[in-house]
């Protein structure tokens, strides 16, 4: 077995261990937004953007490039949102 060929990444394990990576990119930058509390809304748009993108490309995406797009594109809808959810919740 040419072990060149299978660690390469046109193989089904090389395309298997970038989409891992990705996912694991993509729940870090997930984490680190989500320490200010006021961001769960847009970092949640963000993550879901990110993975739809993911599904639709041929290719292996950027994860970073990608969430900061989908980070910038829906954080004001996405926090109004999630302030409206959580407001109500956390007065009690």
């Amino acid at each position: 077995m040419n072990l060149g060929r299978f660690l390469s990444n046109d193989s089904a394990f090389g395309r298997l261990m970038t989409k891992i990576g990705t996912i694991v990119a993509i729940n870090v930058l997930f984490v680190i937004t989500c320490i200010p509390f006021f961001t769960v809304g847009a970092a949640f748009s963000a993550m879901y953007h990110c993975i739809f993108e993911m599904r639709r490309a041929e290719d292996p995406i950027n994860p970073f490039r990608a969430y900061w797009r989908g980070l910038r594109k829906n954080f004001v809808r996405a926090t109004l949102c999630w302030l409206a959810f959580a407001g109500p919740g956390s007065s009690a």
